[in-house]
């Protein structure tokens, strides 16, 4: 648990600032292919740099790593908000890899210590948890920015991540017992284990359904805040605590059925979950040309934070438990490439045709992303293996 509050007051910043800077880069002025770009920046160094330092925090430790991504992942920001294209785009990058470094080796510490049979549970305890730090840090960034300036609300957000470093620097028992060089790693992620043939292949579905999800969450994370701004049925602070209180519950949900879905009749009936809940991403994102009426203003956000959240944590359980990966630090690191890349191009893009649509038509537009996943999913048979179940995927463990 105390690596789920290290990791929460670390998403608790991130979430805030995550909409707080671009709708204050907004306010200022700054031209929507910077705001976009420097979202592309910030997800690019969130990928990156936790591959390039794979295996290194075995070394490290835990506390230390913990300790350097608070100060990293929150202060630059306070530079961003300056509004000069320098400092957005190199604060953005320092801001993404601390936040890339900090998601994977609390990601890692939790799988290692959660028992074999419950990584679904503690993968959907730790989602909840990360996802949960949305209620409080889109809506709070936001409010303060309205009412005390970028600055202010910055400087707040950023100091969250300090509040769950300090029980690891002062607990010499704690730093013991959740070093992650500690821990082998559970299931298929044993000393020795190797990636199969077919994981390139059966890699892919699983991917695909975290790499649309989080795409248009990019879209709709950049120009959200303006767009239910423009339309005036609720605050965007009201709509962002909405979505924020939806996609943990989806997530603590797709992590618990996973764990249940070892026998072959749930598997059969949580197989048609995946397209469902991308279909159910897709309509809400169209529903928000129909934003201006308060109904639909509430129902969105959601509708597509439940759907959303059940194919993030349904994908991150099944790359964790396949034999994609030959640990557990690179099936980790996967899931976050499969996270943030496709968030920063959503939001790359959608800065561009932001300088010709409205928001509320760019948000609408991103659904065909969601909805060419689901469509492709239901043809996956042609790109896995004959001997390949498609039952497995993406809320229930498969087993050799």
């Amino acid at each position: 648990m105390a690596v789920v509050g290290a990791a929460t007051t670390g998403y608790l910043c991130y979430q805030g600032l995550v909409v707080t800077v671009p709708y204050a880069l907004l306010g200022l002025h700054v031209a929507s292919v910077v705001v976009g770009l420097a979202m592309f920046v910030f997800m690019v160094a969130a990928t990156v740099v936790p591959f390039a330092v794979i295996g290194a925090f075995d070394t490290i430790g835990l506390s230390p790593v913990l300790a350097l991504c608070a100060a990293a992942v929150g202060l630059p920001a306070l530079v961003e908000v300056s509004g000069a294209t320098i400092a957005v785009l190199v604060g953005a990058m320092v801001r993404g890899a601390a936040f890339g470094v900090l998601s994977l080796v609390t990601a890692v510490a939790v799988v290692r210590v959660a028992p074999p049979d419950r990584t679904g549970r503690w993968l959907g305890i730790y989602g909840f948890a990360t996802s949960a730090a949305a209620v409080v840090g889109q809506p709070l960034g936001l409010e303060l920015a309205g009412r005390s300036g970028s600055r202010t609300a910055v400087l707040v957000l950023a100091m969250i991540p300090f509040a769950g470093v300090v029980p690891f620097m002062v607990s010499g028992r704690l730093r013991a017992c959740v070093s992650i060089a500690e821990y082998p790693a559970n299931g298929p992620h044993r000393a020795g284990g190797r990636v199969g043939r077919r994981a390139p292949r059966r890699v892919l579905v699983p991917l695909a359904v975290i790499a649309a999800v989080t795409a248009a969450m990019g879209v709709v994370v950049t120009f959200g805040g303006s767009a239910v701004a423009a339309a005036g049925a609720v605050p965007p602070s009201v709509f962002f605590l909405l979505m924020g209180l939806s996609i943990p519950i989806g997530r603590l949900l797709a992590g618990h059925a996973a764990d249940r879905g070892v026998s072959m009749d749930t598997a059969v009936v949580l197989a048609p979950l995946a397209p469902l809940a991308l279909l159910v991403v897709a309509g809400s994102l169209v529903a928000m040309l129909f934003s201006g009426l308060a109904t639909v203003a509430v129902l969105m956000p959601v509708a597509f934070g439940v759907a959303a959240g059940m194919c993030i944590s349904g994908g991150q359980v099944a790359l964790v438990r396949e034999h994609l990966f030959p640990s557990v630090h690179r099936a980790t690191a996967w899931f976050g490439a499969a996270w943030n890349i496709p968030m920063g191009v959503g939001a790359l893009v959608a800065g561009v045709a932001g300088a010709i649509w409205s928001p509320r038509a760019v948000i609408a537009a991103s659904a065909a992303i969601p909805l060419a996943a689901a469509v492709a999913i239901r043809l996956s048979p042609r790109y896995l293996p004959a001997s390949t179940p498609r039952i497995h995927f993406p809320l229930s463990p498969h087993k050799e």
